[in-house]
């Protein structure tokens, strides 16, 4: 699964088990166990050890105008003993007929979270459970999903489970360990196209549904299986012998390329049946562009499903396509790590996710367009450090004790940490040493589950290298190493390199691989013209062979490639030279690599915000690659998750003013001078777009949505004319809900419905906040998850702080300490993360702190999303406190 993207949120608005509303009329009589009845690792390898050799046999009604769907489902399974009752997980469903192996059972304890075969029903061997069930439809993205289309009123369903989220949509044992066969049948709409793990193998009529009939699959696990209908456009193509399709929304369908989709497809299948050595291991490939998607994408076995964010309704970006390539890439990458062989439990979600991230760039590298992949790569890896770094770190193999818990974990550390040492680790064996382990891993373990061990045990015949020690040390401690680099040299001769690692780990210190280069200005370009490679002792210390005779360096870099998972700091001498000479670097990864050093400089309070002021000055128009200026332009403005990540945050009131509208104008100036119909150009119209605060700017951005101001022939496209209105709003221009009521009318889309309420939520108007806080909170709404997390995520930017977050912060905690509890881990994060107040004083950081001191032990969710809050808020009080001693020395 993709971390990108979206904190997506709302409460789920399925019933709960002993709901009266739906209810089939003969239903079993229930014993409520309690509220709360999470799996735990202990009661999932209890039942796995017991249970064997299960099979589903499904039968679903699909009704497209209900707010309900029902079924039956018979489940045979092998029990080795029959000590207690039989956990059968099922989420806020509803039971009738119950029948284990032929006999009735009219009462069972049931709750929202399982229900329990009474182990009286039970025997040792072969056991059948058959029932009948009925689960409301979700709005919230898990489960069975249904969503309306407001631009044609089409609907679509499709499902998404992980990490515990198949028992949303049937009875099942939803481990990852229980692997298990499925076969279904599915009534649905004449007019729907069903899409599920297997292909179809009969359609027939039924009054005025169709019948489907989907085989039975091979051994998979519950949360990889899936099911998807609507009258989808459909696009089919092949990668050899292999059946391709690819669905989405038949109002969105005009945006998609699927020729170009198909295209990153067949090359990945391709490059990772030869790498792997394995071929693909299931009998199509489809994918599905969905609506109101949670996450990035989800590797259900062979019916992928991806976010709508993906598709544009303009010209995409080399940038944008190479993204959508890497989510493609990374979710069949699963195909063979996550879906033919599968972890046991989800402690190693990470290798699940770190893998599939590590091998989706391989991909693009090997075998697309995208041969600048690995800047890309760093992208996840500057995600990692800057988690390491928080007080909320934690192991790569994080201790899950709950399958609620992995939620938690789709994190910085689980996706680029992991994938970070993954790559390392194949520097260190060798590349093709650390291909040949992986082929070992799948030819032993295929349709099986696995743990870390049979990973690394796997590798280990292909290296002398001792794994177990390197997983022990990278893979079950957590923080960011540091290493320093300081080089003396006499006269033009270089002398003497001193490199020293500041472990987080002083007690098991890491094997570290990585290679230093060393810099030399020649003819107005910084050039590597030395490099060595490092590997440190079992001590922990570097061991280093240079050559003798190397001239004097401008410049060390310490990380060279980038093979290594550390933070540089480097010495003074390298520091002012990429200051002075940082755009000349002709390596466009380690001149990536250099611009996220200085601005972590920044963050780490070793360089004053003025001295990246001036680095920003001096280099940011002269940087070319456009993966490196899209992260450095959001440094300075922000923009997405960058809003409490950039100059525009960190400086204070007064300095903030003053620096907007030089931003502006050194924007708008590159705008205006970009070529027309270029991505850069579209680059820095985005960048304007989120960097516009001043009138003149709202100025220029109403002109230019009204059609009065030109811009070498950028015309607005519907996505971007909703960035711009969002921006109005957001400064409560007076133009802006004359343009929101214009838009509204031309795009009914549900972007455009997302977007007005984005709108609305973003205006700085206390009436208009009060009536969004109130149904954000609410119990029950209209809204469906994705509407309502539209309204979150613009309810109280940074510069609404003092006027209305702050305000609201009374009700904030309140609303965590108690009503919250009811909601799903989507909204948890999302609420936790954006509505509170982000304002950098140690007062309002007091609310925090006294919050977690009196419920710490409460959600976790909201506990790390709350921590975090407190770290980052201390952080920028130090950034603006070095800044502040900065302007009163200089003075």
């Amino acid at each position: 699964m993709r971390y990108i993207i979206v904190l997506a949120l709302f409460l789920s608005l399925v019933s709960c088990a002993t709901s009266k509303k739906n209810v089939p009329s003969e239903t079993n009589s229930i014993v409520a166990s309690g509220p709360i009845d999470l799996l735990t690792k202990g009661d999932a390898q209890n039942r796995s050890s017991s249970v064997t050799g299960t099979t589903y046999t499904l039968s679903i009604d699909l009704n497209e105008t209900s707010k309900f769907y029902t079924g039956d489902i018979k489940i045979k399974f092998d029990n080795k003993e029959v000590t207690r009752d039989l956990r059968v997980d099922f989420k806020d469903g509803q039971i009738s007929k119950l029948m284990v192996n032929g006999t009735a059972v009219p009462e069972f304890k049931q709750n929202p979270q399982a229900f329990y075969i009474p182990k009286g029903n039970l025997k040792v061997g072969a056991n059948e459970v058959s029932l009948s069930f009925q689960h409301d439809f979700s709005v919230a993205g898990i489960g069975l999903h249904r969503f309306q289309d407001p631009k044609d009123k089409k609907v679509y369903v499709y499902t998404q489970f992980e990490p515990n989220d198949a028992a949303r949509f049937i009875p099942c044992f939803d481990q990852p360990d229980m692997k298990a066969k499925f076969e279904m049948t599915v009534l649905a709409p004449s007019s729907w196209t069903l899409v599920s793990t297997t292909r179809e193998t009969g359609i027939s009529s039924s009054g005025k549904q169709k019948k489907w009939i989907f085989p039975q699959t091979k051994q998979i696990s519950t949360y990889l299986f899936s099911l998807h209908g609507g009258p989808y456009k459909v696009w089919e193509s092949k990668a050899g012998t292999i059946p391709l399709r690819l669905f989405a929304r038949k109002s969105l369908a005009p945006y998609v390329n699927a020729k170009e989709w198909f295209t990153f497809t067949q090359q990945g299948l391709g490059f990772y049946q030869k790498y792997f050595n394995t071929p693909y291991p299931f009998a199509k490939y489809d994918q599905l562009i969905v609506p109101e998607f949670n996450y990035g994408a989800m590797e259900n076995v062979a019916a992928v499903t991806f976010s709508e964010r993906f598709v544009n309704r303009g010209k995409s970006t080399r940038i944008e396509r190479s993204h959508t390539t890497g989510v493609i890439l990374h979710e069949m990458a699963h195909m063979w790590f996550g879906d033919l062989v599968t972890m046991k439990w989800w402690d190693d979600l990470w290798l699940n996710e770190s893998f599939a991230t590590f091998m989706a760039i391989q991909a693009m590298v090997n075998a697309t367009e995208f041969k600048e992949a690995w800047q890309i790569f760093y992208n996840d890896k500057t995600w990692a450090y800057y988690t390491d770094q928080l007080s909320t770190t934690h192991p790569i193999e994080a201790q899950i004790n709950t399958a609620d818990e992995a939620f938690n974990n789709f994190d910085g550390i689980t996706y680029g940490k992991g994938a970070a040492v993954l790559k390392q680790l194949s520097y260190l064996m060798g590349a093709e040493n650390f291909r040949k382990g992986l082929e070992n891993y799948f030819k032993k373990y295929s349709y099986q589950n696995t743990n870390l061990s049979d990973f690394i045990s796997s590798l280990q015949q292909e290296t002398r290298q001792d794994l177990n020690a390197w997983a022990n040390t990278w893979l079950k401690t957590q923080g960011v190493d540091t290493v320093k680099s300081e080089f003396t040299c006499n006269g033009d001769k270089f002398e003497n390199l001193k490199l020293s690692i500041v472990s987080a780990t002083p007690a098991t210190p890491r094997v570290h691989a990585f290679e230093v280069a060393f810099l030399k200005m020649k003819e107005g370009k910084l050039e590597s013209y030395y490099k060595t490679e490092i590997k440190t002792d079992k001590n922990g210390s570097p061991v280093l062979h240079i050559a003798s005779g190397i001239s004097c360096p401008d410049a060390v870099f310490t990380n060279y490639n980038d093979y290594g998972y550390f933070k540089s700091e480097l010495d003074l001498a390298s520091v002012k030279a990429l200051k002075k000479n940082l755009t000349s670097i002709t390596d466009p990864m380690m001149r990536r690599m250099a611009w996220d050093g200085l601005w972590q400089m920044v963050r780490d309070q070793k360089i004053p915000l003025q001295d990246y002021q001036d680095i920003i000055a001096t280099h940011l128009t002269k940087e070319k690659a456009p993966e490196t200026l899209e992260r450095v332009l959001r440094t300075v403005s922000g923009g997405g998750y960058s809003d409490y990540n950039s100059l525009y945050y960190f400086l204070p009131a007064k300095e903030h003013t003053e620096y907007v509208p030089q931003v502006e104008d050194l924007y708008y100036a590159q705008l205006s001078k970009a070529k027309g119909g270029t991505d850069d150009q579209q680059l820095w119209m985005d960048s304007y777009i989120t960097a516009a605060e001043s009138k003149k700017a709202m100025d220029n951005l109403t002109s230019w949505l009204e059609g009065k101001m030109k811009l070498n022939g950028l015309a607005p496209n519907q996505d971007r004319r909703w960035k711009a209105i969002n921006k109005l709003c957001r400064f409560g221009d007076s133009r802006a809900m004359i343009l929101v009521n214009a838009e509204k009318a031309k795009d009914g889309s549900e972007r455009g419905k997302n977007a007005v309420i984005s709108c609305q939520a973003a205006f700085p108007d206390m009436t208009g906040k009060k009536k969004w806080w109130d149904t954000i909170t609410a119990p029950k709404t209209e809204y469906s998850f994705s509407e309502i997390g539209a309204a979150i995520r613009s309810f109280g930017y940074p510069e609404q702080k003092d006027s209305f977050t702050v305000p609201f912060a009374g009700d904030y905690f309140k609303f965590l300490s108690k009503d919250i509890k009811a909601r799903d881990e989507h909204y948890q994060a999302a609420f936790s993360s954006f509505m509170g107040p982000h304002d950098c004083t140690a007062a309002q950081r007091q609310n925090y702190i006294g919050f977690l001191k009196n419920n710490g032990n409460g959600s976790p969710i909201i506990v790390k999303e709350l921590k975090e809050v407190v770290d980052e808020d201390q952080r920028c009080e130090k950034i603006r406190a070095l800044a502040l001693a900065s302007a009163t020395k200089k003075h």
